[in-house]
């Protein structure tokens, strides 16, 4: 480049303004969105995507010298879809060039090619170079008087015979790698040590942790790893950065719940609310209402909502910022990049205040460097200004992220023995001691990728980069013989399986000797330490017993029965201790929202006729009319912000098909006796033991014989009477009810398409489903008869459950299954055998 500036200041080639990637590949989108609005038919799902592969493409011609001028390449190009669109793109970006006076380093050499009495008397050596590009070859050509190669990965020596190791799966594999590079370390003083990746893009930062355990650098001694990457991570991808990155995006119309959970988390900002009373309540309130996009509307109210009612707390920094932003009135104003610059400057420093109070470690103060030098870039995109259209705020971000993701993170430290490098890294380079990690079928030789821009035909015919298996075969068979031949001693190592799927080694490598390795993703020095500590544990499943104050505070109903049945444990947590999981997001309604739609669209069929009888004066146009009528009015009762979360879509074809599972209901109605409704959503209270449960009773019907049918909605798949049975029922909600007032029948009302029935028990006549005599497994399981019997064993083990509970029962001692959705595994440690 040097060369090309001092052609320029001799007038040798025309002089133009060089613009680095970041500003290449904004050229780049620009242009493909003129094009794409300009063309119909072109629509792009992801047109960054888009644009780094037309950057990749134009440098791969411009490296390889394919002259898009020539008729004759042209025509080629015109023979494919996607490389014809390429084309009208490449000349575009051209034309973009051209009015702005820029090119990229690549077309700046292209250029210099064609400026006379630029060569020297120098000469150039090149050491272990291999796939030289076209164009750098030309130009050294050009440029010097003479051209020498001193080797090549073709003239490499005697090749060492690696060992190789096979592991059952990849954590095992870099745990290994992780323990051997602490003995290489502290073994001789001198010895280099080389740890390759062949996919350094999958395991860079796996082998990152697991060196940093095995080193024990983490926590207070993360700056202590004594191991060099030749790779960092894209500087987006930096804490500090990030923070700063997600700061900024809050000034969008909706936001993420993560990245908002992230802004209360984080140290980088003027002040963490991580620990306050405010956030937790805005966390639970954002999981409570289970959307991943919040609205920036509805965030802000949800944070004043956090602050409680007394007003005591003090406001979130979030909360303030948010308002700070919105003060700024910058969302629909259009500015240049470096007007952009010092706005995102200001809301960080001054709303955020941003990099945070605390002092930075040498890693962070080397990011919030790198972040100034990002905006600083972005700023530059002035230069390229009158090619691209005024940025709004969030077009603004979104470019100021991508300048961000093309920059690397490179910690600046110590030389260590210890290099972490990619295959391309390696070539040339020697150790004491070498480790080719991921030597699997599919990494290595990597399978060809031919750039779906550029024709295959003439990808193959000048040899371009993962243009066919040949190519990729040789470079990779090369590339293995130099690393064999240029250090000592090679291990090489490769998983079985890859995310549960066999892998099979590098065709390349000689398994014949393979050592098979033990699965192990504990570091070494962790298990020795682990088998000879002495330990302590305590197992105590009693709990204190529940006193007249607490009992006064205790809130529940059946599910407190349930949860004592199902597991001691969770019902000491869950209704004692009060902790709660986060509920998991859904996308549209919810499963509770769906049930409750179908309890509440029922209770108004039932308001509405009261008996049997009246449905079946109705008419089938009319059961339809009522079954749509119901059904919009209980979308309608739902709560406006999960009508907001769900859509207006999803709310239409959910009004649809609670239409269609009313009518489905109606006629398995109809296959009963005569009754009428006697209640809907019934609120009832039983005390046990002084402790009072609240119950609500989804219906209670008369029969047309005087009996009472007690009647429970579901909606699942799977539902058993005999979950109603033992001493430890799973299901002792209806068995409950039946201590509150003399009953004759219960059953569950399985409301779902293709599948609705009654399932019960009782001693009542003219309900499908419902049984009036207990099978033999039923009377075993219950001690009972009959149904007297059934009712009294359903009291005594209702009782015995609601003492257990207030005894201080708290054994972790789950019922089959009863794990399988408890958020509260980590808290009783089954899971490790100590519960």
């Amino acid at each position: 480049m040097e060369r090309w500036q001092t052609a320029v200041r001799q007038q040798a080639i025309e002089p133009c303004t060089l613009i680095d990637a970041t500003r290449e590949r904004e050229l780049w989108l620009a242009v493909i969105a003129k094009s794409s609005g300009a063309d119909a038919g072109l629509s792009l799902l992801k047109p960054d995507a888009a644009a780094q592969v037309a950057a990749r493409t134009r440098e791969d011609l411009l490296r390889w010298q394919v002259d898009l001028s020539d008729k004759g390449i042209r025509g080629l190009f015109s023979l494919d879809t996607d490389c014809r669109t390429f084309l009208n793109w490449w000349d575009a970006m051209r034309d973009a060039l051209a009015a702005i006076d820029c090119d990229t380093a690549s077309g700046c050499l292209t250029r210099l090619l064609a400026a006379p009495n630029v060569a020297s008397s120098e000469k150039v050596a090149l050491l272990a170079f291999d796939d030289i590009p076209p164009l750098y070859q030309a130009c050294l050509t050009h440029l010097s008087q003479a051209v020498e190669v001193v080797q090549d990965l073709s003239t490499a020596g005697e090749k060492n015979q690696p060992t190789v190791k096979v592991f059952p799966e990849r954590a095992s594999e870099l745990t290994a790698i992780a323990s051997w590079a602490v003995d290489k370390y502290r073994g001789a003083d001198n010895t280099t040590v080389g740890i390759v990746l062949a996919d350094a893009d999958q395991d860079r930062l796996p082998l990152e942790h697991a060196l940093r355990t095995a080193f024990e650098c983490l926590g207070d001694k993360y700056a202590d790893l004594p191991v060099n990457f030749s790779t960092g991570i894209t500087l987006d991808r930096a804490p500090i950065v990030s923070t700063a990155l997600t700061a900024l995006d809050m000034q969008q119309h909706r936001n993420t719940r993560a990245d908002v959970i992230k802004l209360l988390n984080s140290r980088f900002l003027r002040r963490t609310d991580a620990f306050g009373e405010p956030a937790v309540r805005l966390t639970k309130q954002l999981f409570e209402d289970g959307d991943l996009d919040i609205p920036t509307a509805r965030l802000r109210s949800r944070c004043r909502r956090a602050l409680g009612s007394d007003g005591a707390a003090k406001p979130l920094l979030l909360a303030e910022a948010l308002d700070a932003m919105r003060a700024r009135r910058l969302d629909k104003q259009r500015l240049s990049p470096s007007q952009w610059a010092e706005h995102f400057g200001a809301i960080l420093a001054e709303d955020w205040g941003w990099p945070g109070p605390g002092p930075l470690d040498s890693l962070e103060y080397q990011q919030v460097q790198q972040w100034q030098e990002a905006l600083d870039a972005f700023a530059a995109y002035d230069v390229i200004a009158p090619a691209l259209s005024a940025m709004d705020y969030a077009t603004a971000a979104a470019a100021l992220r991508r300048c961000c993701q093309q920059r690397v993170s490179q910690p600046k430290t110590a030389d260590s023995r210890i290099q972490v490098l990619g295959l391309l890294e390696s070539a040339g380079l020697q150790f004491d001691e070498l480790w080719l990690c991921g030597m699997q079928a599919d990494r290595f030789p990597q399978s060809p990728r031919p750039n779906p821009f550029i024709p295959s035909s003439l990808q193959r015919e000048r040899d371009m980069p993962r243009s066919s298996v040949d190519r990729e075969w040789s470079f990779a068979s090369r590339l293995l013989e130099q690393l064999l031949s240029d250090n000592r001693s090679v291990i090489t190592s490769y998983a079985q399986f890859s995310d549960g799927i066999p892998s099979l080694p590098s065709p390349l490598l000689d398994t014949a000797d393979a050592q098979l390795q033990v699965a192990s993703v504990v570091p070494i020095d962790w298990a020795k330490r682990q088998q000879s500590a002495v330990k302590e544990s305590l197992l105590e499943p009693q709990a204190p017993a529940v006193d007249s104050r607490e009992l006064q505070d205790i809130r529940g109903g059946s599910g407190l029965v349930e949860d004592q049945s199902a597991c001691a444990f969770r019902a000491f947590a869950l209704r004692r201790l009060n902790i709660r999981g986060l509920d998991d997001a859904d996308t549209g309604l919810s499963a509770s929202d769906r049930g409750n739609l179908v309890h509440a669209a029922l209770q108004i069929v039932w308001q509405t006729l009261g008996s049997r009888s009246q449905l079946a004066a109705l008419s089938d146009a009319e059961r339809r009319a009522l079954a749509e009528k119901c059904a919009v009015q209980a979308i309608a009762a739902l709560r406006s912000d999960r009508r907001e979360i769900a859509g207006s879509a999803c709310l239409a074809l959910e009004e649809k098909h609670l239409a269609a599972l009313l009518l489905e209901w109606f006629d398995v109605e109809l296959q009963r006796d005569d009754f009428t409704v006697l209640a809907t959503e019934e609120d009832r209270q039983l005390t046990i033991g002084g402790l009072t449960l609240n119950l609500r009773m989804d219906r209670i019907d008369e029969l047309s014989g005087g009996e009472t049918l007690l009647i429970d909605y579901k909606t699942g798949s799977t539902l058993s009477v005999m979950g109603w049975l033992g001493g430890r029922p799973r299901a002792p909600q209806l068995p409950l009810y039946t201590q509150t007032q003399a009953v004759q029948g219960i059953a569950y009302a399985k409301v779902r398409r293709r599948s609705s029935e009654y399932r019960g028990l009782g001693e009542c006549e003219g309900v499908p489903g419902v049984s009036t005599e207990l099978t033999t497994r039923q009377s075993i399981e219950s001690g009972a008869e009959d149904w007297p019997g059934l009712i009294a064993a359903w009291a005594d083990t209702n009782t015995a459950l609601v003492e257990d509970f207030l005894a201080g029962e708290a054994s972790v001692a789950p019922l089959k299954g009863a794990c399988d959705y408890c958020q509260l595994r980590p808290l009783c440690r089954i899971d490790t055998g100590d519960g």
